[in-house]
């Protein structure tokens, strides 16, 4: 996400193994994706929370907004879905679409889980 590529190996795993005694799955992909997602996740947390802290406190407006975030972060998704499925077989469409689709996959299940959460 942070780097910028579109590259799946340009992932940094090796935060995901920081302070771990052994060779643990759960928390490394936990703590990689954390990582990885830390600037947009942050940012949707301080979203909704702003939302919620308004003068009428209103579950509406909260809702709202997380309805429009996770609109805004599903509609790259859709056309990557699109592309990929369209030109299936292009022959660079698996080394370049389909990891981005991984990328925005991701970036739209966090946010969705953000606004869940809230």
């Amino acid at each position: 996400m942070q780097g910028n590529s579109n590259n799946i190996a340009t992932i940094d795993i090796s935060v995901g193994f920081v302070e771990l005694e052994s060779n643990v799955e759960a928390p490394a992909i936990f703590l990689t994706a954390l990582r990885t997602y830390a600037g947009p996740l942050l940012w949707a947390c301080h979203l909704v929370c702003y939302l919620s802290s308004e003068r009428d406190r209103s579950p509406v407006s909260v809702g709202h907004g997380c309805y429009c975030l996770a609109l805004l972060r599903s509609v790259p998704a859709a056309a990557y879905i699109v592309l990929v499925a369209v030109l299936r077989y292009h022959l660079f469409i698996w080394s370049v679409f389909s990891p981005k689709l991984l990328y925005e996959s991701m970036h739209l299940l966090l946010t969705a889980g953000v606004c869940l959460f809230f």
